[in-house]
Parts: C-alpha cells; structure tokens; sequence
C-alpha cells in the first residue's frame, strides 16, 4: 500500500493489465452459476403471476449479491497471481557507491587522497576514475552500515573539533561512530545519521584545501535539508534491461500461468534480481503522443508491439526506486532503435523538431521526477547508429545529429534543475547509445568534435551480432573477422576517456535463435554465466576505472501462452512480447521445440544471473555467511596448512583473511574457491573434498590446487539471495554442523545450514600480496599440427608488486608451450595483467613423394651378380683369354670403390633420421604455473588441451 499511495496515478494504468487477468479468469466461472440460478428464479416468479417489475427484482435481488460473494469465494490461481510488490530500499550489501550531495551535485571524496587517520572528508566535482569518490557499503549485523573508501580503505566516522562534529576517516573498527543509518527520502536519496552522534552527514561552508569543502554533521530538523541528503549512485551497475515487465506480468495473469520463480519459490521478479546481485532496471518506453496511438482493440504495428507505455514504465522506475534500485532511461524508442519519426513531428522544420524534442525530454524526465523515479542515467535514443528520428542520425548528417541530442540532453539538465515542481535535483548522467558497427572511439572522437554534452558511452554487444569477446576467443575462431570487443572498449577508454557502459548485452541458453556462436557453443545455461563472468571480467580491466557495468537484455521474457494459439512473443497481438525467448535469464522449458508451461524448469531463474550480479568477480573477495547462524565460513582458525578443515566464526563486521574467499571460474561450469590467507609455501589454498571422498560428513579441507573435480564446486540459488555450494566430484554440499561451527559436506537436505550468502568484502584486514591466475578459455581445441591459443589473466591482491613467470607441464608428445610475453610485472597496484599461451602440436608424418633409394648394400651385391653374368658372356662369346684379366680387375676395382662410399668400409650407408612422432590424440589435463621471480609467491591452473586427428 505504500507504493500505492506514493505512485497511485501510474499505478492504476499498470493495475489494469493485472485486473484483465481476473476478469478473464475468474468472471467467466463465477457468472454463469448466478446467471443461471438468477433465470430460474424469474422463472419461479412468473408461474406465481408476480407482476414484471416485482419479477426483476426477485432477480436483481439474487444476482448482486451472488455475483459478489462468488467473486470474493474464487480469487485468482495461486500459479497465476503477481506475488505482493516489496519495499526495500536500501543498497546492496557489499556494493559500491558514489555519494553525490542533492544540494551542490558534488561526490564525497577523500582530503587530497589522503592515507592519514583523522583526516577530513570533502566534497569534490565529480570523477570517473578516482577511486578515493568511490564507497562500499557493508551492513552490520546490527543492521547500521559501514562505509569504507576503495582508495585507501579508511571507514567514515565522526570527530569534533572546535565544537563541530566533522565527517572524517579512521582505519575501520568496531566502534559505533563508524556506524549509520541509511534513512531513504525519495528519487533514491538518503539521509545518513550516525548512529553514536544521531547527526546526519551534511556539507559545510569550510573549504577544503584541494577544492570542494569539508563534510560535517548536522541534526535534522524535520525533514532533511537537500544538503543533507546524498543519492546513491551505484559506480558500477549490475543492470536488467527488462522495460517490458509490465506487459510481461499482465500476460503472465491473464493466461494464468506459473509465476517466475527462483528455486522453486514465486516472488517479486524485481526482488529476485535485487536477491542475486542486480542494482539498476532499464526503461524505454514509447510515448504516445508524440509517437501514434495504438488502439487496445487491434493488433499492434510492427515495433510498438514491443513497447511499453510511460504509465507503465513510470510505474517499474518507482518499484525499481522502492528496492533501492537504479533506473536507466532510454527515450525515443520506437520498438526497434529510434529511426522513425514521432507521428506528432512528421512535418516538423529542422528548428521545429529541436523545440520539440526539448519539450519532449524535459516532459518526460519531469514525470520521472516527479514520480519518484528520476533516472540515474539517460540515453537520448536507442542504437542511434542504426537510424535517429527519419534521417538525423550520425551517418546520414553528423551535424543535426550533434545538435538535436544536445538539444535533448540540455532538456535533462533542465528539468532536474526546474524548481517550479520542487527542490532542484542533480542532473541524470547522459550516454549516447551505439552499436559496434561504428567504432567507438572514432564515433565518441566525432561526438567531442561537435560538443555534445555527453557523460559516458553507452555500446550494445552481442557475441552472436558482434564478434569475439576477447583476442584469445579471436584466436580461436573469428568467422567474419569482426574486431575484439575487449580492443575496442580499452582503445575507447584511453582514447577517448568517458565512462563505459555496456547497455544491452544477451547469450542465448538454447539452442533455436538464429545460429549459435562459436565462442559459447552449443548454448547452455553455464555458457551462458561464463559469457556475463567474462563480459565482467573484460570490464573491470579496462583502463583508469573507466568500465560503468552491463546491462542484461529482456530477462525475463519467456514465452507465454497465448489464448487464441501460440505464445505471446511478438505475434501481433497488443500485449506481445520480444521474440528472442532463448536469450532470457529464466528457463524457457523449450528443449521440445514448444515452451511447455507445465515443466519444473518453467521459469525456473538460471544461473547466469549471479554473474550479471557481479557473485563471481575474479577481483573481489568474498565473505560466505551462513543462513542459520549468520557466521562466516573460514580456514579452521586463521590456520594456512594445506588440509586444515573449515569450521565458521561470528561477522564482527571485518573478515579475516582466513574469512575471505575468491570464486574463480575453471570455465568448465565449476569454481575454485580460493582462500585469501594465502599458504605457508606460497600456493593458494583451495576449498576441496577430502582426498576424493564420496561419502557423506567427510570435512571439507584447504589442499593445494591441482585442478581436480574434488576442488570444483558449483554454486547454485537456494532463494532469498542464498546459495548452496555443491562439490564436482560428490554432489554434496557444504553445510554447518549440528554444533554451529564445524563445516562438513551433506546430502541436499533443503537446510538453512547448508545455504550461504556470499557478499564482496571491502572492509578486512589488508590481503596477503600476491595473486591468483585463470585461463579464458580454459579448453583448447586442436587437430594435430595446428597452434592454438588462450590468455592467462593474473588478478594481484594485497598491492603485490614484481615480476611474474609462466611454464607449463603435462603436456602430451610433441606439443610445446609459448608465452608471450614471458613475463609480466605487477606494478603493486592490483591492476589485472594478462599474457597469452600459444600451443602447438605436431602433425602425423606424411607419405614419402617418392620411393627411398636401395640400400648401398644391395647395389653391391647386385654389381657383383652383374660382373658375374659379364664373365660368363666373355667365356660363350670365347673373349675369356683375351680379356679375363682386365674383366676380373674392373669388376674388383668397382666393387672396392663402392666399399668405401658405404661410410666407413661397412657396407651401410648413413640412416636418415625417423619423422617426428605426432602428438598423440585424446585429452590432456596441462597444468600453468605463474611464479614470482623473487621469493615463493605462484599460482597455478590448469587447462584441457584436447587434439584430433
């Protein structure tokens, strides 16, 4: 009721679509029974010569109430009712932030990138690169927050000085002036208090000495000030393109089918993907006017049946905003990119089109406002690209395409600055929207030469439409020689240096979509998580921190029955919906061909999920709570013994080492999980089944990895945001003894003890320097004599700095290893390096061109048996006294120079060497290490090099 009450306008356009679903559910069951009973009763009346006036009335009497009562008696199917909408707004546990002041527009920013406890914290313009703006919020188990900053990793706290309280930092600890309350106002923003002072962070007139001016704290009086409140806007978005959610759940009612569900359990689709990671929803929706009305009673035209109307997706940016979550706004979507012309401008002049494009973007970004759900970024367009407004995109008029989105984009800075409506608001961020069909940095160079008024790049990228992800995948296959997309996006990031956010990304998990790529083939549900693990893994290495996040296509768009035959998906029908149904994050049940409703999997949400929510984040570390005690899991007792056993410890807040955990994906569908405490000798320690064990409450040790199924686990959702964590080898899962504290793996048993959360960690003790190494891809493919390759991505921790080495062994026969290069420096700054691995194989020696030549020593033989039949000829032809001795002294004379050509007087000539032997074929299990070349620091993976014939 209270997101009613604060967006009841646009809440009841989206009602609508759920009530439709009733009447054409329950109505049609309800009715006939008081109809039918209703005509009998006119009947009753008639033979009792009641007079037609009294004989209605016995009628209407009977009918209202009936029809009332069985209305109330048949509420919807459990399976197709929309479960309750929450309210939850609060950040992500664990997530990063930029805290931007609603009074000056300003970040919360360290003193001068200041490492000394008691310094204050300033305010500063904003920065994109600068880790110092960046905050990660850690909730306590008092449910207060800790704020701490990436750049130096110092917790916000309180400290008076000349009777002002000041915001400043101080190495983090448990104490309550480093805690807050996160009190939500409204379009996202908060009021933080602190929960020892009971002040609220606020601005100050003093000036800091690098720009901006410090942070203090204030009382409220009331409702906050704009200076006491701070929007936060997440520094890297783990988003969901899902703008049709609307006219997906209406679909989803009306045919009564089974909810979306998350392991088994229907809930809110908005909470499941807060559940799992995700912190911002795009909208885009068509506005009619100025677009052309579509009449609810006919089929939809072409693209509009993809599109949701503004009550609809004013509706989702409040949700979105009530579960603490970002909203992306993309205007001037016409169902497919934003070539067409709105109906209302068909005749517009060039100047005329500028006015009312303006009034149109300020309009709408008012509504937003107003609302509730003002949008954090906004794109003036979709794909512009591929057209903008009938002829004005970049490739047909660079110049009026300049202009018309600055046009649009002063629109936005506008209407966030228009007070007639309100306090002023800081403006949304503004991207321009492409494809990887015009390259990025030749475009956006273009876009700065015309002074649009741009803040960051917004690129759509499929593998299917867009080529490799990165050089290693190129390497493998590149069929249309498109351009590596981990290239394009580091070169735009130097070149260009603007924020980058990949807008719309999609893999399919099934197979039927058009052709499959060669990269994540044949689809699969863990092809397509280690698509969205790698797209974040490419993101977080691009240059100066410029990498914004990603953003997933049309999740949960799968197929829904339709009444007249076939699904809703793009058929024509007015609350159609996209196509690409084998792109979704949850299961389409399509393995037959046809979506059957009626399956397990349907809707079933798929892991893919967890890696768009950043749970699988090769540069972060994790905590692992446990559902039933709250505790952490760790290495028994801090212990770096390989074979120590795991036991849990209380969350005080600040994770040990031994608390720590980092998720690598082998690549295979399975994990490592490497501790953070590092090991005595300088390998990292992994999570591993006893010696191989398959039997039920073995305990769970560190060993040191050697890539086998006993170190692979999987991760898979138990719901509410928790997970289980199941071994490769024996199926079971970690789980929590009887006692609290020691860790075993048990049989699937559903139990709160055997479910985990897992929550990046920014607030702990400092990591142990060093690092870790994964091969992407972790398979390589060849036939004998071919050269393949990977790339070896090395992630530093701790501040490691030095130099790095590689080697490889348990290759097969004749197959060698190459790096390149050799080696690598980590310059103690944890930024990511890769190196490449190139491997070749020999081939299958060939069939000679022509015969060998005799051996020497039958040539001899055969001279002599000739010389012999020379004599006899002499003796028939009665020449044998007058020739026999020079006969007998060439033959002899022949016969010893052939001797000694034959090497040595033996009579052999010299061997030639064999042909090499081929590479065996099979499967071949090849282990990479990376060593320091100083001290005992390494780390090892391994990869399947697999060679044909």
């Amino acid at each position: 009721m209270i997101r009613l009450w604060s967006g009841w306008p646009h809440k009841l356009s989206g009602s609508l679509w759920h009530w439709r679903g009733f009447y054409t559910t329950t109505m049609p069951r309800c009715l006939p029974f008081c109809l039918t009973r209703g005509t009998w009763l006119r009947k009753a009346a008639r033979s009792r010569d009641r007079t037609h006036a009294r004989r209605n009335r016995v009628v209407l009497d009977w009918l209202l109430p009936c029809a009332f009562v069985c209305i109330l008696l048949q509420p919807l199917p459990a399976s197709g009712q929309q479960p309750a909408e929450p309210v939850d707004i609060t950040p992500l546990d664990g997530g990063v932030y930029y805290l931007v002041n609603q009074s000056s527009g300003l970040q919360a920013d360290l003193n001068a990138d200041s490492t000394s406890a008691g310094d204050h914290v300033v305010q500063q313009a904003r920065s994109f690169t600068s880790l110092s703006q960046r905050w990660a919020v850690t909730k306590l188990t008092s449910g207060s927050w800790k704020l701490s900053d990436l750049y130096n990793q110092f917790c916000l706290d309180s400290g008076v000085s000349s009777g002002t309280t000041w915001a400043v930092q101080n190495p983090c600890a448990n104490a309550a002036t480093q805690e807050w309350q996160l009190l939500a106002t409204s379009n996202g923003y908060y009021a933080i208090e602190n929960a020892s002072t009971n002040l609220v962070l606020d601005l100050s007139t003093q000036p800091a000495a690098g720009g901006g001016s410090w942070l203090s704290e204030t009382g409220l009086a009331g409702s906050a000030t704009q200076s006491q409140q701070w929007l936060l806007r997440p520094a890297f978005f783990h988003g969901i393109d899902n703008a049709l959610l609307e006219k997906q759940e209406a679909a989803r009612v009306s045919a009564n089918v089974t909810w979306w569900k998350d392991a088994g359990q229907s809930e809110d689709v908005l909470q499941m993907f807060k559940s799992h990671g995700v912190n911002a929803v795009r909208l885009r929706p068509t506005s009619m006017p100025p677009y052309a009305t579509q009449s609810s009673s006919s089929p939809c035209v072409q693209n509009l049946c993809t599109t949701e109307s503004d009550a609809q997706d004013l509706d989702l940016a409040k949700r979105a905003k009530n579960l603490g979550m970002s909203v992306e706004l993309t205007l001037l979507f016409d169902g497919g990119s934003s070539a067409s012309l709105p109906a209302a401008w068909a005749n517009d002049s060039f100047t005329q089109l500028q006015t009312d494009l303006y009034n149109y973007v300020f309009q709408e970004i008012e509504s937003y406002r107003q609302a509730g759900g003002m949008p954090d970024l906004v794109s003036i367009g979709n794909e512009v690209d591929t057209g903008f407004l009938n002829g004005n995109d970049p490739g047909a008029n660079f110049t009026n395409f300049a202009t018309l989105q600055t046009a649009a984009i002063n629109a936005v800075h506008a209407a966030a600055s228009d007070t007639s409506i309100g306090p002023a608001l800081p403006a949304p961020l503004v991207c321009i929207h492409i494809t990887p069909a015009w390259n990025l940095t030749s475009f956006f160079n273009e876009a700065n030469s015309d002074s649009i008024p741009y803040d960051a790049i917004c690129q759509s990228y499929y593998p299917i439409y867009h080529g490799p992800l990165t050089a290693a995948q190129a390497a493998a296959a590149n069929p249309n020689n498109q351009p590596v997309e981990q290239t394009v996006l580091n070169d735009a990031a130097n070149a260009v240096g603007k924020p980058i956010f990949l807008i719309e990304v999609g893999e399919h998990y099934e197979n039927g979509f058009q052709s499959n790529d060669p990269w994540y083939s044949p689809p699969t549900d863990a092809e397509q998580r280690q698509f969205l693990i790698d797209v974040n893994s490419v993101l977080r290495s691009v240059p100066d921190n410029l990498a914004m996040g990603f953003e997933y296509w049309d999740p949960a768009g799968v197929n829904i029955p339709n009444s007249a035959g076939g699904f809703l998906n793009g058929d024509g029908e007015p609350n159609a919906i996209y196509t690409w149904n084998g792109l979704t994050l949850f299961d389409n049940a399509d393995s037959s061909g046809t979506t059957n409703v009626n399956a397990s999997s349907y809707s079933a949400l798929l892991p893919g999920v967890d890696a768009l929510g950043g749970k699988f984040d090769p540069t972060l570390t994790y905590k692992l709570v446990n559902r039933s005690s709250g505790n952490l899991l760790e290495a028994a007792q801090g212990s770096q013994q390989s074979g120590a056993g795991l036991d849990t410890a209380t969350d005080t807040g600040q994770p040990s080492l031994s608390q720590q955990w980092q998720i690598l994906s082998n690549g295979d569908g399975y994990f490592r999980i490497v501790s953070a405490n590092g090991s005595q000798t300088g390998v990292p320690n992994v999570l591993d089944d006893a010696n191989g064990s398959t039997a039920a409450g073995s305990p769970v040790v560190q060993a040191t990895t050697d890539a086998s199924e006993e170190q692979e686990w999987d991760i898979v959702t138990a719901g509410n945001g928790y997970f289980q964590v199941v071994n490769h080898l024996s199926g079971f899962v970690l789980d929590v003894s009887s006692a609290g504290l020691a860790v075993q793996q048990q049989a699937d048993s559903s139990s709160q003890t055997q479910q985990w959360q897992i929550v990046s960690v920014h607030i702990s003790t400092t990591m142990a320097p060093g690092f870790s190494m994964v091969a992407n891809p972790p398979t390589v493919s060849l036939v004998q004599g071919e050269q393949g390759s990977t790339t070896l991505i090395v992630f530093p921790s701790g501040d490691y700095a030095g130099s790095v080495t590689f080697a490889c062994s348990g290759l097969p026969t004749n197959a060698t290893c190459n790096f390149s290069p050799s080696t690598i420096t980590l310059d103690g700054t944890d930024a990511v390096q890769s190196a490449t691995l190139t491997l070749t194989t020999q081939a299958a020696a060939s069939s000679p061109s022509r015969p060998p030549l005799p051996d020497l020593f039958l040539v001899q033989v055969l001279i002599l048996v000739f010389s012999a039949l020379t004599l006899g000829f002499l003796w028939f032809r009665r020449w044998f006294a007058r020739d026999l001795c020079s006969a007998l002294l060439a033959g002899l004379l022949l016969y010893v120079m052939l001797g000694f050509l034959g090497c040595g007087g033996s009579g052999q000539p010299p061997t030639q060497p064999p042909p090499p032997t081929p590479t065996p074929t099979g499967q071949s299990m090849v282990t990479i290490s990376a060593k320091a070349t100083s001290g005992s620091t390494s780390s090892s993976t391994a990869i399947l090099l697999n060679v044909t014939q």
